[in-house]
């Protein structure tokens, strides 16, 4: 799966988000041809290459050679719906435009469909927008992660005059993502970069491991002493899971049914077939021919173990035949540890997920005897075995 993350670090608008795209390998001529198919004139497209607090990066231009009329959200729909983009590309666009609206009107007091788009309606920025939305689908990105979007603060001339940073727009949009405010003054995130994160992105979660395979550096307009005004794009390939930490190993599963063994000659078999080596075994009551009540029996186990099992099987069960399988799973790096509680040692299992963070699971066994010699119950003493264990630094522990 292709992802992106977006660092907002220095903030973000919507041309620097298409400049970062193009920066990373989006083709600027397929970008013109895909614009090309919206009702838009009187304009033209560029990019160059500059620097911004010395960092090299992608500066995109709108270059509006006529008056433009004003826009509200059916007007903006309209463009959309009449291009021959991608349908994916015209439903993002279209629901952002939405989003924008209801953002508009609730800053202004007015119904998303009454609202006047000024900047944003203007074409430098539709042609950001859909740009943005057309640039994601061509270079095949499916997910995307962003850093806390960095707003600036002080105040920022609109349309609408004077305003406070973050303008009232990109409060709204920014609500539920991780934001930075900092002492430096300006305007660092605008409504329609803080629009396309949102939509995009919608949270600050962490992206996954990934193989890094492109960057891009998107510039803003202005130089702004001591701070590079920029905005970065990394783009890679989620890693699979066992690249992360999860090994790929193959198992035997051997598989029989019986219907002539009550359930009291059967409950004691997973645990004697776990002592001869399984993995994993599990009893499943099923419906077997001619209407008879029975139970299938499903053993995991090492390609080294399947003959022995199979042996126990034939011997513990009255099964006349076992079906045996090769397949492979992910497994989890995993350890024992013992902990020392007050209710005495309890090892606790514990597995180390593909993030690089660990999850403990006291042995169910050391809980309920140690909870019957202190009169205590099994979850308190799980309990105290996972507290002592973080209080320990969370080891891994010894391989099970």
């Amino acid at each position: 799966m292709k992802i992106a993350y977006l660092d907002c670090t220095h903030g973000v608008a919507g041309d620097m988000f298409l400049g970062a795209l193009i920066d990373a390998g989006l083709p600027l001529e397929k970008l013109k041809a895909a614009l090309a198919t919206l009702p838009l004139a009187g304009y033209t497209l560029r990019t160059e290459r500059a620097r911004r607090g010395g960092i090299a990066g992608t500066h995109v231009i709108v270059d509006v050679e006529a008056a433009q009329p004003a826009r509200h959200l059916s007007d903006l729909l309209e463009i959309v719906d009449r291009s021959t983009l991608p349908p994916v590309v015209r439903a993002k666009a279209s629901a952002a435009f939405r989003r924008l609206a209801e953002a508009e009107g609730a800053v202004h007091g007015e119904s998303p469909e009454s609202v006047h788009f000024h900047e944003v309606g203007a074409v430098d920025s539709l042609v950001d927008i859909i740009g943005a939305f057309a640039g994601v689908h061509l270079l095949g990105i499916e997910k995307f992660f962003a850093s806390p979007l960095h707003l600036g603060r002080g105040t920022v001339s609109t349309a609408h005059g004077v305003l406070p940073v973050p303008a009232p727009a990109t409060a709204v949009l920014a609500k539920g993502l991780a934001v930075v405010v900092s002492a430096s003054e300006g305007e660092f995130t605008t409504p329609t970069g803080a629009l396309l994160v949102a939509t995009l992105a919608g949270s600050d979660e962490t992206p996954p491991p990934f193989r890094l395979e492109a960057t891009g550096t998107g510039l803003g307009t202005r130089e702004t002493p001591g701070r590079p005004n920029i905005f970065r794009v990394l783009l890679g390939e989620a890693m699979p899971a066992e690249a992360r930490g999860a090994a790929r190993r193959p198992v035997v599963v051997l598989e029989t049914t019986v219907d002539d063994m009550t359930p009291e000659w059967l409950a004691p078999l997973p645990e004697r077939l776990l002592a001869i080596g399984a993995l994993d075994c599990t009893l499943e009551p099923v419906l077997l021919k001619k209407g008879r009540p029975g139970h299938r029996i499903v053993v995991i186990a090492r390609p080294e173990k399947s003959g022995d099992l199979a042996e126990a099987l034939f011997r513990e069960t009255s099964t006349l035949g076992v079906r045996i399988r090769t397949e492979e799973r992910l497994e989890l790096p995993r350890g024992l540890v013992a902990v020392s509680t007050r209710f005495g040692a309890i090892r606790v299992k514990v597995a180390r997920l593909p993030d690089g963070s660990t999850r403990a699971h006291p042995e169910f066994e050391d809980c309920r005897r140690a909870a019957e010699a202190a009169g205590a119950t099994a979850a308190e003493v799980a309990d105290e075995a996972r507290a002592r264990w973080v209080e320990a630094g969370r080891p891994l522990g010894s391989d099970t």
